[in-house]
């Protein structure tokens, strides 16, 4: 990361089988040990007190409310206009020109234009539910101080436009928790879980201690539909897809890519520069580990999630999952507010 000089940075390791955060780190960060001498700056947790806009790390989520509602199959194709689709008055474009793909390929090349049609086809309330379904704009209601909800506005306050922005991970906004959260849904056939940081408590000397259970918080896909279409899916984005600097020889990665512009301090419009982002799980067939990392506004000729932030979860993947092999407990820390059990 530091190459890359961001303003900000963060990155999250879930357990996608239990909700457990293994891990939680940002930057800037702090010394708790000199708690006094730091800044309201380095002490914000922004794993759930930042929110913003995610980019095309949302479209797995809008991809699988479609597949879920049988209102398209994978392998159905759209033409996706050679790369500019105008609706309206608005043009949306691709960063590479494609005539038709698949559901499938949609996902795997990131494609806004094939997004919004898939977005129109599923209708404003659809999108609006499926996406809620997933944590986005209320609190994950993790043990710790200062989460926001996000922002996922009602339908009836959205445009015109709307479908075909929030298909492309705009008009909405998250925090890194929530987005992680939703894709170890995918992980784990289809279960929203709570987030806990709290695995069990134990008394001294033998007393009796309290064990932390697993909490589901909802269903959000059929066990079917995220093992054997959605997580393949995302295995693809890494394996042949904008996600290819995640991919591990060890393990099959599966995971998204997301870079979302940002809006102009104190004016309207986007120009303020980029946030980068990606999400993975591994191994893809079992998943034991999903890490997110956002990175905010990094310096320099790249910024693509999947050059600047899908490279750093291949590296967070591969230690510690080379670790979990060993047959260590995994203990990890959160920095800037204090140790995290798992």
């Amino acid at each position: 990361i530091q190459m890359w000089k961001p303003g900000s940075a963060t990155a999250i390791a879930m357990e996608p089988a239990t909700g457990e955060v293994l891990a939680m780190a940002n930057r800037p960060t702090y010394d708790p040990n000199f708690f006094a001498t730091s800044t309201p700056e380095e002490r914000r947790n922004r794993a759930i007190t930042d929110c913003y806009e995610p980019g095309s790390i949302i479209k797995p989520l809008v991809v699988s409310g479609v597949l879920k509602r049988k209102l398209v199959r994978p392998e159905d194709v759209f033409f996706c206009n050679n790369g500019s689709f105008q609706v309206g008055r608005r043009v949306l474009r691709d960063v590479h020109p494609y005539g038709n793909l698949t559901v499938e390929e949609i996902v795997i090349n990131s494609s806004n234009i094939g997004m919004a049609k898939l977005a129109m086809l599923e209708g404003q309330k659809r999108l609006y539910d499926d996406l809620r379904g997933f944590g986005l704009g209320e609190p994950t209601a993790i043990e710790l101080p200062g989460e926001v909800s996000g922002t996922l506005r009602n339908p009836r306050d959205w445009t015109s436009y709307s479908l075909g922005s929030i298909a492309m991970g705009y008009e909405v906004t998250v925090t890194p928790l929530q987005i992680v959260s939703a894709f170890c849904a995918i992980a784990n056939g289809g279960t929203l879980l709570k987030p806990r940081i709290v695995k069990a408590i134990v008394q001294k000397e033998g007393g009796a201690g309290k064990t932390f259970q697993p909490q589901p918080r909802r269903k959000v896909l059929p066990d079917n539909l995220a093992r054997e279409v959605i997580i393949p899916i995302l295995t693809k984005v890494v394996k042949e897809g904008t996600g290819r600097k995640a991919d591990l020889q060890e393990y099959a990665v599966a995971g998204k890519t997301g870079t979302s512009r940002k809006v102009l301090d104190g004016a309207k419009g986007y120009g303020g520069g980029y946030v980068s982002s990606f999400v993975g799980f591994a191994p893809a067939e079992a998943p034991r580990l999903c890490v997110l990392v956002m990175i905010n506004g990094p310096r320099g000729d790249a910024y693509y999630g999947g050059t600047v932030a899908a490279p750093v979860v291949r590296e967070i993947l591969r230690r510690s999952l080379n670790y979990l092999e060993r047959g260590a407990h995994l203990t990890l820390y959160h920095h800037g507010a204090g140790p995290c059990m798992g």
